[in-house]
């Protein structure tokens, strides 16, 4: 969503949304209630609500992960971590066949 600097002036200038309650003015007078509905609605693009699930799902990822990634990181400085050729290959033969995909 992009909001121009006009747009935000004009939005700044539409005031609060939303109902209005009972104020005494300066002048000892009362307002009056406005129950009216709001004056304007948000809504959000199906891939700003698959953004929103995709980062509370990030935001879930247990944090095993790090531990996991952790081993990882010791068993290569230790020289310790092989991959076979053919888990490569495999993996190689998946991301090409994904690119082709999108």
């Amino acid at each position: 969503m992009k909001i121009s600097n006009d747009e935000s002036l004009r939005a700044s200038q539409i005031g609060p949304v939303g109902p209005m309650t009972n104020n005494t003015s300066a002048s000892g007078g009362t307002t009056q209630t406005n129950d009216a509905t709001p004056a304007a609605t948000v809504s959000f693009s199906s891939a700003a609500q698959d953004i929103a699930t995709a980062k509370a799902a990030i935001d879930n990822v247990p944090a095993g992960r790090e531990e996991f990634v952790n081993s990882l990181k010791q068993q290569v400085e230790a020289g310790t971590y092989n991959v076979s050729s053919s888990d490569i290959a495999d993996m190689m033969l998946r991301r090409a066949s994904a690119d082709q995909v999108q």
